[in-house]
């Protein structure tokens, strides 16, 4: 019912959508784990098992397209949902086909558990560092902890998981507590943050629409300067660590006055200048025949990019052409 609450009254916004399916599948959860002694294994398998893997993902999703600029969903998302695909595949063919039973046990007791828990502590990890990248532009004090609470529930859910199936290596005992109890619980805890997100939508306005700044045009053109200058006279910016605190400090400007300004001056946000002026340090690079030697992504490591997928859409959304087919054109 929650799940459902969330997706009409935020229609018009993406990321409510994959919050409302983070729930449902939540919800799905409890159902399947705490009726298997009225439902089949068939109703277990077709409706429940694997679907585990969509989580991490969605709940992921939900905070990147909050803390975004982005307004629609991309067929790239659906790249996150690939694992899901293929362990339920591999489930359902195991299960009709009915093959050795040994295959399913090591599946689901191998993959299905260990693997499921990395995977959801590697898109825990992301989401917290994608929140601390976009937290000085994007939300209020109270969002910004409801988001990390939510994630934080879910974190300990997997490391007590965790537990209980390191500790099932070296006992048969099992205990009801955790597979009834603990994931009812952390699912009460889920839907209390998450009503408590929905009965307060404008904790989440960006700080640009809700903070009233002492800053006038005139300001905002000399400090606009200022930051061309910065980036036009040193190399600062091409530290990997480089940040939007380092450039207020810089200035002696808070950061949300530093956010005004750019939007103002530049008509970007932070991450969107940085990679402008950064993507022009690579490209002067590369028009050096002495660079010619460096492999692109050898050149984009010593203008500030540690990825080489975060390089190559920066690069493409800066030029309007991919790195290579720049390259190309000398």
């Amino acid at each position: 019912m929650l799940a459902w609450i969330i997706y009409f009254k935020n229609s018009r916004q993406i990321a409510y959508k994959y919050l409302a399916l983070f729930l449902l599948i939540i919800s799905l959860g409890c159902l399947a784990d705490n009726n298997l002694g009225v439902f089949n294994l068939n109703f277990y398998i077709i409706i429940w098992a694997g679907n585990s893997f969509l989580l991490a993902p969605l709940l992921y999703l939900y905070i990147y397209q909050l803390a975004s600029d982005e307004k629609s969903f991309h067929k790239k998302y659906l790249l996150h949902f690939l694992p899901f695909v293929v362990f339920k595949t591999l489930i359902l063919l195991i299960h009709f086909l009915e093959l050795n039973k040994n295959q399913f046990l090591i599946l689901t007791g191998v993959v299905l558990n260990f693997g499921l828990i990395v995977y959801n502590l590697i898109y825990i990890f992301l989401a917290f560092t994608h929140i601390k990248s976009y937290e000085n532009i994007l939300l209020m004090k109270r969002g910004l902890n409801l988001i990390i609470s939510l994630l934080f529930v879910f974190l300990i859910y997997n490391i007590i998981f965790l537990i209980r199936r390191i500790f099932n290596l070296f006992s048969p005992v099992e205990f009801e507590f955790f597979e009834n109890y603990l994931y009812v619980g952390v699912a009460i805890l889920i839907y209390f943050i998450s009503f408590k997100i929905i009965s307060q939508p404008n904790i989440f306005i960006k700080k640009s629409k809700y903070e009233k700044s002492a800053i006038n045009q005139n300001e905002i053109a000399i400090y606009g300067k200022k930051i061309e200058n910065f980036f036009e006279e040193t190399e600062n910016y091409l530290s990997p660590k480089f940040n939007m605190s380092h450039l207020a400090e810089h200035l002696k400007l808070e950061k949300h006055k530093l956010s005004q300004i750019i939007g103002g001056h530049f008509n970007k946000n932070f991450y969107d200048l940085l990679n402008y002026y950064r993507i022009q340090k690579v490209c002067d690079q590369l028009l050096k025949v002495e660079n010619r030697k460096f492999n692109l992504f050898g050149v984009a490591l010593n203008c500030g990019y540690s990825s080489k997928s975060t390089f190559n859409a920066a690069f493409k959304k800066v030029k309007g052409v991919t790195p290579s087919q720049f390259v190309s054109k000398f």
